[in-house]
C-alpha cells in the first residue's frame, strides 16, 4: 500500500537563561498530504522577538547538532536548512503555509522543519530555536 504521513517531534531546545520560566519555542504542523496546504505553527515567541525564521529541509539529525559553539547553549539544530523564510508572530504565534501539489511522485517525500525566533539578550547569538518536526508526505 501507499505509505501515508508521519509527524515526529524532536526534543525542544533547552533555554538555560530564558527569563521568568517562559515556555520554549514550539513547532507543530498539520499532516502533509497531496493536494493540501501544510501549515506549520510556531508558538511561545519571546515577547522581545518581533520576527522569526521558518527553516525547511530534507535531512534530519536524530541526535541534533549543538548550537553552543555559535552562542546558543542548550539549543540544537534538528534539520538541514535548505529553505529559510521570515515569519512574523502575532500574539506570540506565527504560521507558515506550504501548498503540497497533487503530484503522486511526492508521496513518501521527507520534509524536516525547525523554527527560530529573534531573542535579544537570551543568549550570545540572540536567537532561540524550536523542536524539529519531521514529516513524510502522504496521499
Amino acid at each position: 500500500g501507499i505509505r501515508d504521513y508521519k509527524v515526529t517531534g524532536v526534543q525542544t531546545c533547552a533555554l538555560p537563561i530564558y527569563p521568568y520560566n517562559a515556555l520554549p519555542l514550539a513547532l507543530a504542523g498539520t499532516l502533509p498530504r497531496l493536494g493540501t496546504t501544510l501549515t506549520l505553527t510556531t508558538t511561545n515567541f519571546p515577547s522581545t522577538g518581533p520576527v522569526g525564521l521558518q527553516m525547511l529541509g530534507n535531512v534530519g539529525y536524530a541526535n541534533g547538532i549543538s548550537l553552543a559553539p555559535i552562542g546558543m547553549p542548550g539549543c540544537s539544530q534538528w534539520s538541514e536548512y535548505l529553505v529559510i523564510d521570515t515569519i512574523v508572530p502575532v500574539g506570540g504565534t506565527a504560521q507558515y503555509t506550504l501548498p503540497i501539489p497533487n503530484t503522486p511522485a511526492l508521496v513518501n517525500y521527507a520534509l524536516k522543519a525547525q523554527s527560530a525566533a529573534l531573542a535579544p539578550t537570551y543568549n550570545a547569538f540572540q536567537f532561540v530555536v524550536s523542536n524539529g518536526v519531521w514529516m513524510t508526505v502522504g496521499s
